[in-house]
């Protein structure tokens, strides 16, 4: 009995050992499935961040061909914006020589005073015909106490011919000696900033009432307009020309005015 004992003991403790290492095999083999399968899955993240960072690469390339494409078109566009650039100036050189050859040139060969007109001798050497003549009258002067005195503009007409024709304002290019006259009027401007016109005689008589002794002086300048809109100022007067105001009642107009200077 004893020695049955013994041999069912032996074989339990077999079979136990048995399942123990059963047991342990089988954690192992479980252990490793669970390892190989976060392999896998592991590749397949890297299988997939490769496959971005391949579509990432491809869409870069894409990007550097597009910049380098649109690098190209603007070289293109910044070499035909010069090319224009060189023709607009081109164009504007031209236009420019082509209104100078159409533009009138106006000369002041003399001019003189009767009364209150200025009488002017013009010719125009430019090729184009000088319209809407004025005379523009500044009378430069201290004696007003509340206002002062600014430019005004006359009408300036030939002398011989119809006043109502456009012509009776005009020089054509090629004319020289022709008289024009205009009146000179002086412009005021009064404390409130209010302006009118007055004649050259008037004010002469106001100023013969002041009590002070007053400097005056006067000058005159031609604006003419052209058949392209544009405007051209040609002095008559190349220094203003002093006034000489006496203190007495006797009537004052731009002729005596000026011509008692010469005298003097």
């Amino acid at each position: 009995m004893p020695v049955l004992v013994s041999v069912d003991m032996s074989l339990f403790i077999s079979m136990g050992s048995l399942f123990i290492s059963a047991g342990v095999l089988t954690i192992y083999i479980l252990r490793y499935k669970q390892q190989d399968q976060q392999l896998r899955d592991q590749r397949r993240q890297i299988d997939t961040q490769e496959k971005q960072l391949d579509n990432q690469q491809t869409q870069l390339e894409q990007q550097e061909r597009q910049l380098h494409h649109q690098e190209r078109q603007i070289e293109q566009k910044e070499r035909e914006i010069e090319q224009f650039q060189k023709e607009l100036e081109q164009l504007i050189q031209q236009t420019a020589l082509a209104e100078l050859e159409h533009q009138p040139h106006l000369e002041v060969e003399d001019y003189r005073f009767e009364a209150d007109r200025v009488i002017i001798v013009l010719s125009n050497y430019g090729n184009g015909v000088a319209t809407n003549l004025q005379l523009e009258t500044i009378l430069n002067t201290s004696g007003f106490e509340h206002s002062r005195p600014i430019p005004a503009m006359s009408n300036l007409r030939r002398r011989e011919g119809d006043e109502a024709s456009f012509n009776s304002r005009a020089i054509a290019s090629g004319e020289k000696g022709v008289e024009f006259e205009g009146e000179a009027i002086v412009g005021i401007e009064g404390p409130t900033g209010s302006t009118y016109q007055r004649s050259f005689r008037g004010i002469m008589m106001d100023l013969q009432h002041t009590d002070e002794e007053i400097d005056a002086s006067i000058e005159f300048s031609i604006l003419a307009g052209s058949l392209d809109g544009k405007e051209e100022s040609v002095p008559v007067t190349i220094h203003p020309l002093p006034l000489v105001i006496s203190d007495n009642t006797e009537p004052i107009n731009l002729a005596t005015a000026v011509s008692r200077v010469l005298q003097c």
